[in-house]
């Protein structure tokens, strides 16, 4: 078995202006727990974790908005 076999080739984005609210959404609705954030030329800049929203803005009491 080869990695193209098993990975995923539709990728879920999110931009760096949008709120954690937003990302969340996005995360419950598709299903995923990662999101790969990219500048305004679809390069990669970082990933969204599921983590990331409990430890470092719910864990923190932070405005998700």
């Amino acid at each position: 078995m080869t990695i193209a076999g098993i990975c995923c080739r539709n990728v879920d984005l999110a931009q760096p202006f949008e709120s954690v609210q937003v990302a969340a959404q996005r995360m419950h609705a598709r299903k995923v727990g990662t999101l790969v954030v990219v500048d305004d030329s679809r390069i990669p800049v970082g990933l969204l974790t599921d983590r990331d929203l409990a430890v470092r803005v719910l864990g923190q009491s932070l405005d998700p908005t």
